[in-house]
């Protein structure tokens, strides 16, 4: 089986500009500069295409078949401002993973937010890289999306505010290569939602 933490520093590079955006940029000056922001999300699209499609650590086996990543619309309502509560360093959460197993992620802080009028208290947490990962189920997990849930990686920040951003969330690479291992969302970070945004099936 393949890690999922193994391969997560090659997937950096999708994730860079978004960060780069993210430093500058919450949930309002997106939704004013959408223009902008709609160029950022289809680029970024663009480049994991071109990576799955080519590169040596694309979890697709046939690439000749691979007519690029399905998603949902970009919709910028699927963009929140979450409240932080922050946790004392180094508490960490064995999470499980999909072969069965464990591995130790340290948890960064509990975040609040509300969405389509929904309001959701998730878990956010710290990977080794030192950025933030938000391992999510909703109410398309197993029907439109993969059933072992999306993630989505964000910036690290110091403040008690995160955009969280789902037009962003993406399928692990087990959702299209079962030789791979990847952390399954914890209980507490399914959302009684259908986020119709970001990567689906």
């Amino acid at each position: 089986m393949l890690n999922f933490k193994s391969i997560l520093v090659s997937l950096v590079v999708f994730f860079v500009g978004y960060y780069i955006f993210y430093l500058t940029t919450n949930s309002n000056t997106i939704k004013n500069n959408n223009a902008e922001y709609l160029k950022q999300i289809l680029q970024k699209r663009k480049e994991k295409n071109d990576y799955f499609a080519a590169d040596s650590l694309s979890p697709i086996e046939n690439k000749n078949a691979f007519s690029g990543l399905k998603y949902f619309e970009i919709d910028s309502q699927m963009v929140t401002e979450a409240s932080l509560d922050k946790l004392a360093s180094g508490q960490t959460l064995q999470m499980p993973m999909t072969d069965g197993s464990s591995e130790s992620y340290e948890a960064f802080a509990n975040a609040h937010f509300k969405l389509k009028g929904v309001r959701c208290n998730v878990k956010i947490y710290k990977n080794a890289q030192g950025t933030l990962f938000f391992p999510f189920k909703d109410l398309t997990s197993g029907k439109t999306t993969y059933g072992g849930g999306r993630y989505i990686d964000l910036a690290f920040t110091k403040s008690d505010k995160l955009t969280i951003d789902f037009n962003l969330a993406y399928h692990p690479f087990c959702a299209y290569n079962h030789h791979y291992t990847c952390p399954v969302p914890p209980p507490e970070n399914t959302l009684n939602i259908a986020i119709t945004a970001g990567e689906k099936l």
